[in-house]
């Protein structure tokens, strides 16, 4: 599951740089939603029940690279930088620049 979150980051990286965007990486809300769609095709989401189970623990793979492996960072507004619950959804997920995909 963090292999695929990362690889799906650094695509993402990848595609925006092609297009000379400002923008960086994708939202934190915005990679468990891709992340739940792609459970949902693979049909391993068949309840309510499952999709919870398969958000949290795509929040704990995250919180995990972010705080304990520093393989991603998470970018907020300045005017943001409380630690409140609500806005760590809006948080910007990207790729640490000193890991290599292996």
């Amino acid at each position: 599951m963090a292999k695929k979150i990362v690889f799906k980051l650094k695509q993402e990286e990848y595609r925006l740089n092609e297009i000379d965007s400002d923008v960086q990486g994708l939202k934190r809300c915005d990679v468990v939603e891709w992340y739940l769609k792609s459970y949902e095709e693979d049909g391993l989401i068949e309840s309510e029940a499952d999709l919870i189970k398969y958000k949290v623990l795509c929040e704990k793979v995250i919180d995990r690279l972010v705080k304990i492996d520093h393989i991603l960072i998470a970018l907020r507004e300045s005017d943001k930088m409380e630690d409140d619950a609500d806005h760590e959804d809006d948080c910007i997920l990207i790729v640490h620049p000193n890991y290599s995909l292996e």
